[in-house]
């Protein structure tokens, strides 16, 4: 296995580290170039065990990509983040790094300090994956001392942020756009997760659809806001700042369990989809919302002039107000678009009668270049 580049280790639930005596035969893969460690959960790792594991990867010269998932390990102590920091830190040719902490992230100022040191000295990395999510012992001050240490990055290419669960505040949001303005020239994908993290409200849209206007490169952008208290008038702000991205051929929006949400901000969000020529790829989740057929009609309204998607997933689960003439709408609009080699959608069917459903199959027929369906109708 000397010549393998790519190798995922993942240690299962149950399984226990006793020590690095099978790992060892990864140190004679000398160009190996990306590595992911998966540690779930009951794997109890001791700081010995972490540094035989660690002296291990330090080896490994050519590595240029590294994912670390400490998510659900039982111990992450500050002696294990040291390791861990100086570990990482000697990797030359590292250029992509993702961890994952998550519910383990037992935050002391040391401990802290040494996460948000690894970051600021990897200023030359060109992706960046950090998930935090349900760091239940994370403060917002920790928060966001970590958000605001992603300020120095010189040449991003790739930034994704999961605060799912997280208490996070305005300040948080401000520091992850000035991360954006700082990294306009480079940055092509942006991905942020802030389902059910407290006080997302309009302030934090406004400051996030600032930082994105400046983003001329971006060709993939992912936002999650499930269970945030953004407003119809805050999805027009962000419906704004996505039309400024040209070059967007990916874009991905998650909205769900909002009642400050109606018809109207649907229609805010995507009223100016048709002008995004360059789309490639459209996936909204819009589940669990108080919105009637008038959302669907906007959508299919706006879908229909995407004539160049190729990858298309639609989800309204939680949904029961929508009708046969919402799901009209979606069909007609659908069957236009010639060149989709990926279609998914998500509705529940109680409020649909059997002429709504059997429209389905005709319309997908004339979908000639389709190479993927999923649909389903939850009861």
């Amino acid at each position: 296995l000397k010549s393998v580049q790519e190798l995922t280790q993942v240690y299962s639930y149950q399984s226990k580290f006793e020590d690095a005596e099978n790992f060892k035969g990864i140190k004679n893969m000398k160009q190996l170039k990306k590595l992911k460690l998966d540690f779930w959960s009951q794997t109890d790792l001791s700081d010995e065990e972490l540094q035989q594991l660690f002296r291990i990867v330090r080896g490994l010269n050519k590595l240029e990509s590294f994912s670390l998932d400490l998510s659900r390990c039982l111990k992450l102590t500050p002696k294990s983040m040291k390791i861990i920091h100086h570990s990482i830190l000697s990797l030359a040719k590292l250029t992509s790094l993702s961890l994952a902490v998550r519910k383990n992230l037992y935050v002391s100022e040391s401990n802290a300090e040494l996460f948000i040191s690894l970051i600021k000295n990897l200023d030359h990395l060109e992706s960046f994956s950090l998930n935090l999510y349900s760091s239940q012992t994370a403060t917002e001050e920790v928060i966001l001392s970590l958000l605001q240490s992603l300020q120095g990055f010189k040449r991003l290419k790739s930034l994704k942020i999961d605060l799912t669960n997280n208490p996070i505040r305005y300040q948080g949001i401000a520091a992850i756009a000035f991360t954006l303005i700082k990294t306009q020239q480079t940055l092509n994908t942006f991905a942020l997760n802030t389902a059910y993290a407290k006080n997302i409200d309009d302030d934090c849209v406004s400051t996030l659809s600032l930082g994105l206007t400046r983003l001329e490169n971006l060709k993939q952008l992912s936002l999650e806001f499930i269970g945030a208290s953004v407003s119809n008038k805050g999805l027009k702000m962000l419906n704004d700042a996505i039309l400024v991205l040209e070059h967007l051929d990916a874009l991905k929006i998650v909205l769900g369990e909002n009642p400050n949400l109606s018809n109207l901000g649907i229609k805010n969000l995507t009223q100016d989809l048709s002008k995004m020529s360059s789309l490639r790829n459209l996936n909204l989740l819009f589940d669990s919302l108080d919105i009637e057929d008038g959302a669907l009609s906007s959508i299919s309204q706006e879908l229909q002039h995407l004539k160049c998607l190729k990858e298309l997933r639609l989800s309204f689960f939680g949904i029961l107000e929508f009708t046969d003439s919402g799901l009209a709408d979606i069909i007609f609009s659908i069957k236009e678009l010639t060149n989709l080699t990926t279609l998914a959608l998500y509705f529940n069917c109680a409020s649909f009668d059997e002429f709504g459903l059997h429209n389905w199959p005709s319309s997908v027929s004339k979908l000639t270049q389709l190479q993927e369906l999923e649909i389903c109708f939850q009861i």
